[in-house]
């Protein structure tokens, strides 16, 4: 038994692996313009098939803690609503 517990965690860990070296962390700077994720509507049902479900774009304005971000509109106006976790940004290319 405790060699099939031992196996077990090696897997994981080989997993593990393989998973963070695919892995990338984004990391965006002040100003810099980016989509944002529209969460609310992914689910199916709440959405056209062909509707964009990537907003924007948007201007990163100021950090808040690891991951959050406050956005504000291209044209200086502030974004309405609270900070943006970074999984639901990508960077704009234009």
């Amino acid at each position: 038994m405790g060699g099939s517990i031992a196996t077990y965690f090696h897997i994981t860990g080989a997993h593990q692996k393989i998973y963070d070296k695919k892995a990338k962390v984004d990391t965006f700077q002040l100003d810099e313009i980016v989509l944002r994720w529209d969460a609310r509507n992914e689910d199916k049902g709440k959405h056209d098939k062909f509707e964009n479900l990537w907003k924007g774009p948007y201007k990163i304005a100021a950090y808040r803690g690891q991951n959050a971000f406050l956005l504000k509109e291209i044209n200086g106006d502030d974004y309405p609503g609270g900070p943006i976790n970074g999984r639901l940004l990508k960077r704009y290319h234009f």
